[in-house]
């Protein structure tokens, strides 16, 4: 039972001081009146009978019923207040004289005539300070120790005395002197008389009533201001006593007991609560300040006197007060049923047994004996604290023995003594008492009860004293170690420090363990409710005490770890960390304990409930749940002390004398108990204790974390460093690796331990004699048969001079020698240890003075002798046992020729048949128990303390260490979890692990995270059937059919699916700096997420040069290549014709519509992408390192080529979550290509590419400024795809797009311009086809590149490359617009502009190339080819006038921009030809004569409009003033006038004819080009016609003076002949013909037509006689025009 008392039963009379407003002398005359009137309600002080007694009868009464300790008599004027200062009574003393001596017969009873004398005493008082605390408390206390009162009295008097320290009127009554001498006294004698306190008992309850207020006022005493500056030490152990006294007494009330156990607490409370103040103090010879007070007999004996007690040290050796020995029970409850027959005596309750302290039951004393360590007491000079005549005594001594003679100091005889408060003494002596009862041995106590009450207490002990506690155990540490040293004497306090640490450290510690390994709490033997309690408050106790000591319990703490790790794994089969996979084997029960779990599924089926564990695996040695889960809390409870992991790592792991690995073994103990047992007919563990393992894990993650940023700087103590700490664990695993190896061969242990030179080579004897010995692993019984063996004498001898045999008896250096190893199993091994064992010990023995050995010989034959008494006492087939005397006689004569001692041999022989030599690490009890107890004693005496909290930087060593089963576990955790706190817990722990990870750059570690988790989300999971692109009919426009998608529903509806997804993002986007292999699996489910359309708007649209948001789109079926299909291996029988027909019902089913509960499933997994927040996952990329960037980069080109190869998780990490060949159905859709993964497999690349692709450049944009390192992988990616054939013109488009986004950022930045002009060098080598498919993005994209450097052609060397793309774009209908704005900003007329003597009919032919795009548009809109043609007049067909369409207009509309730009470019020849410093003749060719010819070929474009504006700019080209100055005006001379006209001159002029208008009149002629536009084409003749007469009007007056003039002028008079003849409308015929009237009469009047000589600078020359040429051509088609135009002259001849 828990004894602790509840709140109800306190109550608030615990209270130490209440503040009344009530002056001190009125609650006093209160309180007598409620004693006195308590009195009077019983007949013996009832006033009734007040006149039946005589004064005699009063007399005798007093001295019968007070003894020898009777009250003074009731004389007030003998009372020493009378004759104080300040005395009332002054001028009297006549009076006083008189009545000196003499006194008057008592008329009321010895107790009401001490109220009567103490009322007396406060009426000569003004104020209670003035009133002595003894005369105040002694008439209440003699009502408290009469055993005439009734338990009503008593229990009033106690109220009394408990308002009084409450109320504190004890303190005011010495408020001028707080530390007056008396007081001291007081509180003593008020414990003295609370502790022994009498009463008549009336009935149970009654009695109980007034035993609570005892207890009641005990705490009100000890808790209050005088009773801690007061009490000692004797007092508090009283009280102690009684305390205890009541709660063992076997008969009170379960309140009574509850009462009293909490009365123990304040106690103890109290007591710990000044050792730590004693303690913390700087210096302990502070307490000797304290109060000094006569001796209690001594100078201040009138109230001694007075009252009649004893001192305080007094001894009354066993006697009551009446006088009679008593041995009784502490408490003493009689009960009336069971009484004294005939007896007339009231039977009277007596608190305390009357003993001194140090006869007591419980043996609580204050004498030396106490402090003194077992086996010390003459070494530590016993004496006692408060009695200061044995310290003279003991100093007498020292002076005797020093000088020869007696001289007592005078300082110690005339030294007053000095009082001490309660302090080390009575806490020393209440853990003593509290420790015995804790011992297995103690037969006195082994009521459980007893023990919960001793652990209550002691557990408040350490609660509240721990710390110093461990103080007091460091200062014995400290004294031991100084006596060893140096010895001499100590002093009282280091005496009771040492016997603290020996209190604590040797047989404290060892009972708790006691305790715990003798408990029953397996299936096999169930615990009792008593059992469960004392081992919760057992654990408790060991891990408070461990909290705050484990300072010097470094060894201690490791056997605790130690047993509680091996308790929970008793019986229990678990995975271990190590075990491979492989060779797993079956047990009796066909269970296979290698045979992993596959999922968290198929373990969650098979946990079974308690009852049915219960059925299954009762009696076995198995914890039953309660327990184990208890013990698993108290490891958790150990490792939240702060630091603790680190204390493990530095103190155990990096010891090397320590065995084990502790650190290590902790963590795989919570990694392997986070997983569900494998223990046949279980598991036996619950869910609970696997989430109180993860606590465990997340305990040691915090710790890791909490103490990342410690440097080493600050530690406190001499700590190894991480490289010294590596060291010794790699020592340590090579040494047991080399015990493993030994094991196996002993040669190939030795050279491997020779290899790792951790033995010498060749290897002595004293080296491999060490490691047998002091290495643990070797097997004990190899141990024994290698030294025993032929050739290995030397290490025999060697292991044997390793053991100190002095000082031992020989059957007890033999028990020492056989613990380490088993004797071989041949006599001649056995005689051959034996022989060297006698040998070791008689030279042992020589220096000592124990001659019961004679010689080397004696000590073999008894050694043997030894060994075969030992089997004939423990040998169960021995029936008659050899005795004493048959021993002594098998050994007579032995001895050198004669007989060993008759009692050493009897020593012997009782110490064999009582305890048998063994092996005791071979066996269980108090045997293996008692020698791993020394061993673990031995030990601690050479080993440093623990270092508390190491400094040191050692947290990653030790998260890597531990980090694969950690994470294994917590991913089962999460797999596993069933609440939500268990998942949130799971969740903590991967962060914790991953941000671990990152700090010191683990990427295994965080690629392992990634991919538990990735595979935990499910959405690595391939389906067959992508969800629509759109929603939207795109017939109709209108919202399609609902419907949702299975694979999004899927995961919709797996809560814990969806958080790992989230915690998957976020750990990525936040640690991706140490992400590697897990990218994979990261971006193959960004993969997935676009093709079932769940991420974000913003990510599955993107924006091109054309539109924003834009869906990325997925390839399209008709661009994937589907696997080719199986041919069915089905016959067509009935069976598989039936099987067709139930497939074709299965697409009813699928077509059916969605649920409800789907489509909030689809919502879901919607909302749960959203707080993915993967948008952040590439915006933080811009925090990445270059390498990280790097990788990043590389996995998502990988991705967009193929499908991904997913990462696998490290093989530690497989062991957890199912081998990989034991993964389940979930994990195989994850590693294992499956037909739906070849279906998304498009050729080269993925279903997803473009998403990828478009995740790539978006992850340079955000690395903008470091492009360079993205770069390569970009564009090795998109110069593959823009390589290839156009198998994927959508994947092309946005690799083409991206590419110029890119670009375009790239641009200004001159270390990539290299990059730049290879990226344009990739554009312009694409294939014809490839442009087509990506011409409108790419000139798009290159007009806005262009934009933002308009100097990039100039820089850009290749304007072949730059020209075919712009030619090309002009034949596509949707990129010609783009291509057009680009061709203008080539040909601005800004100085950036890229125009020269080069390229400048390429620009003219770029402009000109969209005029004819606009003529091809409009012919593929009225598709002339196939129209058929509609019959016209005269035997003319013609075809129906082409509809034009707005593209058709857009690319008219266009053609006409491109015909004014070139327009445009006539302003800027001269300029150029000037630049270029070229001549006319040059210019004619490089300039014009593109320009114009260009003009001239638009003039027979299909489209009317652009035909006419062409004609028209072509007119205003050839009659610009630029054509006139260049081409038929000369050159200015140095004059600044014209030179005369040059024949190279009018022949660049004539050219114009030649090369641009002749050209088009024949062009125009052709029937196939009137068909393009019969109507049009009519017009566009007669205005060429036209413009050709105007321009040979125009330079006529300089073609005069051509020498070819009639030549050029009958091919125009041809071509006009041509024209009329040419059929067609008569608007043709009528328009030449006028056309030709025209230029007639005009040359008529300009007299061309009369031939005349001028003067030229080469000579004369003559005109030609064009009259005649003119005539006869025109009559060839015209007759009469001349008598039409010219009647009056005369007619041409023929």
């Amino acid at each position: 039972m828990v004894s602790t008392l509840t709140p109800s039963l306190v109550g608030t009379g615990d209270s130490a001081v209440v503040p009344v407003e009530l002056s001190g002398l009125h609650l006093v005359h209160a309180e007598i009146s409620a004693v006195t009137a308590a009195m009077r309600k019983n007949a013996r002080w009832s006033l009734a009978n007040l006149g039946e007694h005589s004064s005699q009868t009063y007399s005798s009464y007093n001295a019968r019923s007070t003894g020898s300790n009777a009250a003074p008599d009731n004389d007030l004027f003998s009372d020493p207040v009378t004759h104080s200062p300040n005395s009332q009574l002054r001028g009297l003393d006549s009076v006083l004289e008189f009545t000196k001596g003499q006194r008057l017969p008592v008329l009321e009873g010895p107790l009401l005539a001490g109220f009567s004398r103490l009322k007396a005493r406060i009426s000569l008082l003004d104020d209670v300070s003035n009133l002595e605390p003894m005369h105040l408390l002694t008439p209440f206390l003699d009502v408290i120790k009469s055993g005439d009162t009734t338990g009503p009295i008593t229990g009033t008097a106690l109220s009394s005395v408990e308002k009084f320290i409450k109320y504190k009127v004890i303190v005011e009554s010495i408020v001028e002197d707080p530390n007056h001498p008396s007081l001291p006294h007081a509180m003593s004698v008020l414990t003295h008389t609370v502790s022994n306190c009498k009463f008549e008992a009336t009935d149970a309850a009654s009695d109980e009533v007034v035993l609570t207020k005892i207890l009641r006022l005990i705490r009100v005493t000890v808790s209050s201001e005088a009773g801690r500056r007061t009490l000692d030490d004797k007092a508090i152990c009283e009280m102690v006593e009684t305390a205890f006294g009541m709660c063992f007494q076997g008969r009170v009330s379960e309140i009574l007991r509850r009462t009293s156990e909490h009365t123990l607490v304040v106690l103890t409370e109290a007591l710990f609560v000044r050792v730590s103040e004693i303690l913390k103090a700087s210096d302990f010879q502070t307490r000797s300040s304290g109060t000094k007070v006569a001796d209690a007999v001594g100078t201040n004996d009138k109230p001694s006197e007075n009252y009649g007690n004893p001192p305080i040290g007094s001894k009354t050796n066993g006697v009551s007060e009446e006088g009679v020995e008593t041995d009784g029970p502490l408490i003493s409850i009689s009960d009336k049923s069971t009484g004294l027959q005939g007896s007339q005596e009231p039977e009277v309750i007596v608190v305390g047994s009357g003993q001194d302290e140090n006869n007591s039951v419980l043996g609580i004393k204050l004498d030396g004996d106490s402090f003194v360590a077992e086996g010390s007491e003459e070494e530590l000079n016993q004496s006692s604290p408060l009695t200061p005549a044995d310290d003279i005594k003991k100093d007498e001594r020292k002076i005797q023995s020093e000088t020869g003679s007696v001289e007592t100091p005078a300082a110690i005889i005339t030294s007053p003594r000095i009082f001490l408060p309660f302090g080390l003494p009575a806490a020393l002596e209440l853990m003593r008492v509290l420790v015995t009862l804790m011992d297995p041995r103690n037969r006195n106590h082994t009521d459980t009860s007893h023990r919960v009450i001793a652990l209550t207490l002691l557990n408040v002990v350490v609660e509240v004293g721990g710390r110093s506690l461990g103080k007091w155990i460091g200062w014995g540490l400290d004294v031991e170690a100084k006596r060893t040293e140096h010895g001499g004497l100590i002093s009282d306090e280091e005496k009771m420090a040492l016997a603290a640490k020996e209190l604590v450290v040797s047989e404290l510690l060892k009972y708790l363990f006691q305790l715990l390994q003798n408990m029953s709490i397996t299936y096999n033997s169930p615990p009792s409710s008593n059992n469960m309690t004392v081992l919760s408050l057992t654990l408790r106790l060991l891990t408070t005490l461990f909290q705050t000591s484990r300072y010097y319990l470094k060894y201690q703490l490791e056997y605790f770890l130690d047993w509680m790790m091996a308790k929970v794994d008793t019986g229990v089969v678990s995975w271990d960390v190590n075990d491979p996979i492989e060779g797993s084997a079956v047990d009796d029960s066909g269970f296979n304990p290698r045979e992993r779990p596959s999922s968290a599924a198929s373990i969650t089926s098979s946990r079974m409930s308690i009852v049915t564990i219960q059925q299954n695996v009762a009696g076995r040695n198995v914890l039953v749940p309660e327990a184990r889960e208890m013990i698993l809390e108290t490891i958790l409870q150990c490792c939240r002390m702060p630091g603790f992991f680190t204390e493990l790592w530095v103190n155990f792991d990096g010891d090397s004398n320590c065995q084990g690995n502790l650190y290590e073994e902790l963590v795989r103990f919570f990694s392997k108990h986070a997983f569900p047992d494998a223990t046949s007919g279980g598991p036996v563990t619950l869910v609970s204790h696997q989430i109180l393992a993860v606590d465990g894990l997340l305990v040691l993650l915090r710790q890791i974390m909490e103490r990342k940023a410690v440097t080493q700087d600050t530690s406190l103590f001499s700590e190894p460093s991480p490289e010294e700490l590596l060291g010794v664990k790699l020592r340590k695993r090579l040494l047991a690796e080399g015990a493993e190896r030994f094991n196996k061969s002993p040669k190939e242990g030795i050279r491997f331990l020779q290899e790792q030179k951790l033995l010498p080579t060749p290897a002595d004897p004293q080296s491999i004699a060490n490691f047998l010995k002091t290495t643990p692993g070797v097997n004990k019984k190899l141990i024994g048969e290698y030294i025993a063996k032929r050739g290995n004498e030397d290490i025999l001898k060697t292991f044997i001079k390793l053991y100190n045999f002095k000082g031992k008896r020989l059957d007890e250096g033999l028990r020492l020698l056989l613990e380490s190893f088993r004797l071989p199993g041949e006599a001649q091994l056995i005689e051959r240890v034996v022989e060297n064992f006698a040998e070791g010990y008689y030279q042992a023995m020589e220096d000592t003075h124990d001659h019961h050995i004679a010689d080397q010989s004696s000590a073999f034959v008894l050694a043997f002798s030894i060994i075969l008494l030992n089997t004939d006492q423990h040998n169960p087939q021995v029936r008659r046992r050899m005795t004493p005397e048959d021993f002594q006689k098998n050994n007579r004569g032995c001895n050198n020729g004669k007989d060993f001692d008759a009692e050493y041999l009897k020593a012997i022989y009782d110490a064999i048949k009582h305890n048998e030599i063994v092996m005791p690490e071979e066996h269980e009890g108090d045997l293996g128990f008692n020698y791993t107890w020394r061993e673990l004693m031995k030990r601690s005496e050479t080993a440093s303390p623990l270092m508390i909290s190491p400094k040191g930087v050692f947290s990653k060593d030790m998260f890597a260490a531990v980090c694969d089963p950690t994470v294994a576990a917590i991913s089962y955790a999460f797999d596993s979890a069933e609440d939500s706190l268990t998942l949130q817990k799971a969740v903590v722990g991967y962060q914790r692990c991953a941000a671990i990870a990152n700090l010191y750059r683990m990427t295994d570690v965080l690629d392992n995270i990634i991919i538990s988790l990735s595979k935990t989300t499910g959405l690595l999971k391939d389906h067959r059937k992508f969800p629509l692109e759109s929603k939207v009919n795109e017939s109709t426009g209108l919202p399609g059919k609902v419907t949702v998608d299975q694979w999004s529903v899927e995961f919709g509806r797996n809560y814990k699916s969806q958080v790992a997804a989230v915690l998957m993002f976020n750990l990525a986007s936040e640690y991706g700096n140490s992400l590697r292999n897990g990218w994979k699996n990261v971006v193959s489910i960004l993969g997935n997420l676009f093709l079932h359309s769940l991420l974000p708007k913003s990510i599955l649209n993107s924006d091109n040069f054309i539109r924003r948001n834009v869906p990325i789109p997925r390839l399209k079926s008709a661009e994937v290549s589907s696997p080719p299909k199986k041919e069915s291996s089905q016959g067509s029988g009935l069976f598989f014709s039936l099987t067709q027909l139930l497939s074709l019902g299965s697409t009813d089913e699928e077509e059916q519509p969605p649920t409800a509960e789907e489509l909030e499933a689809e919502k879901l997994a919607t909302a749960c992408i959203a707080s993915c927040r993967i948008e952040e996952l590439f915006l933080d990329t811009r925090f990445l390192e270059e390498a990280s960037l790097k990788h990043f980069a590389s996995v998502l080109v990988e991705a967009c080529e193929t499908m991904p190869k997913l990462a696998k998780q490290s093989s530690q990490t497989a062991i957890f979550s199912g081998a990989e060949e034991n993964f389940s159905e979930k994990s195989k859709l994850l590693t294992v290509e499956s037909s739906a993964q070849i279906e998304r497999k498009t050729g080269k690349y993925s279903v997803a590419a473009a998403f990828y692709l478009e995740m790539i450049v978006n992850v340079t944009f955000h690395n903008r400024d470091r492009l360079k390192v993205v770069w390569p992988a970009v564009f090795e990616l998109i110069s593959g795809i823009l390589g290839s054939e156009p198998e994927h013109p959508t994947l092309m488009e946005r690799s083409v797009v991206g590419l110029l986004r890119l670009l375009i950022r790239m641009v200004h930045k001159e270390d990539m311009f290299p990059q730049v002009v290879e990226s344009l060098d990739i554009l312009s080598s694409m294939s014809e086809q490839a442009l087509t498919h990506v011409a409108e993005q790419l000139l798009a994209g290159f007009l806005q590149l262009i934009k933002t450097d308009p100097n990039l052609i100039i820089r850009y060397s290749k304007w072949n490359s730059v020209k075919r793309l712009l030619n090309t774009s002009s034949l596509h209908p949707e990129a010609s617009r783009f291509g057009l704005e680009v061709v203008f900003i080539l040909v601005n007329e800004g100085p950036s502009s890229p125009v020269n003597a080069d390229n400048f009919g390429d620009c003219v032919e770029l402009l000109l190339g969209f005029a004819n795009s606009a003529g091809v548009f409009f012919l593929n809109s009225a598709n002339v080819a196939s129209s058929p043609e509609i019959p016209r007049s005269a035997g003319v067909t013609t075809k129906p006038a082409p509809k034009i369409t707005p593209a058709v207009q857009a690319a008219c509309e266009r053609g006409m921009r491109a015909l004014d730009k070139v327009f445009s470019l006539t302003a800027r020849i001269p300029g150029l030809i000037s630049n270029a410093s070229i001549g006319r003749e040059r210019g004619w060719f490089e300039f014009w004569l593109p320009l114009l010819s260009g003009l001239a070929h638009q003039c027979y474009n299909p489209v009317k409009e652009l035909r006419q504006h062409s004609l028209t700019l072509l007119q205003r080209t050839l009659l610009s003033p630029e054509v006139e100055s260049t081409v038929f005006t000369p050159k200015r001379n140095s004059s600044g006038s014209f030179d005369g006209l040059t024949s190279s001159t009018l022949e660049t002029g004539v050219d114009c004819f030649e090369n641009v208008l002749f050209p088009l009149l024949e062009e125009l002629l052709k029937p196939e080009i009137r068909r393009l536009d019969a109507n049009g084409m009519d017009e566009t003749r007669v205005r060429v016609v036209a413009l050709l007469c105007k321009i040979f009007l125009q330079y006529l007056g300089r073609l005069v003076r051509y020498k070819d003039l009639s030549a050029l002028w009958i091919r125009v008079l041809d071509y006009i002949h041509r024209y009329v003849t040419a059929g067609g409308s008569e608007f043709v015929t009528e328009g030449v013909l006028e056309s030709l009237k025209n230029i007639l009469l005009v040359m008529s009047t300009q007299k061309v037509f009369q031939p005349k000589v001028d003067k030229d600078q080469d000579g004369p020359v003559v005109s030609q006689n064009l009259w005649e040429i003119t005539w006869e051509q025109v009559n060839k088609f015209y007759p009469g025009l001349q008598d039409e135009l010219f009647p009056s002259l005369p007619q041409t001849k023929e």
